[in-house]
């Protein structure tokens, strides 16, 4: 997860940003956070782990509060 905003306009910006640095499978999802929308910015979707390691080392230069979410 690269950041969580509640105006969805700021989060399609971090996409839009993400998806120019080469990682054409950001992606944001609306989701309720404590009783509040927010849009998340997500890198990917990996089907292991050390492709998510890379893509979060790749990412912490620009998005150091970047995290990996495992949806669990």
């Amino acid at each position: 997860q690269v950041g969580a905003f509640s105006q969805d306009e700021n989060a399609r910006k971090v996409k839009d940003r993400l998806v120019q640095s080469g990682f054409r499978k950001a992606k944001v999802e609306r989701t309720v956070r404590n009783g509040r929308e927010l849009s998340v910015v997500k890198a990917g979707s990996f089907e292991v782990r050390e492709q998510a390691d890379e893509v979060l080392r790749a990412v912490q230069g620009e998005f150091p509060a970047s995290f990996i979410n495992s949806g669990a």
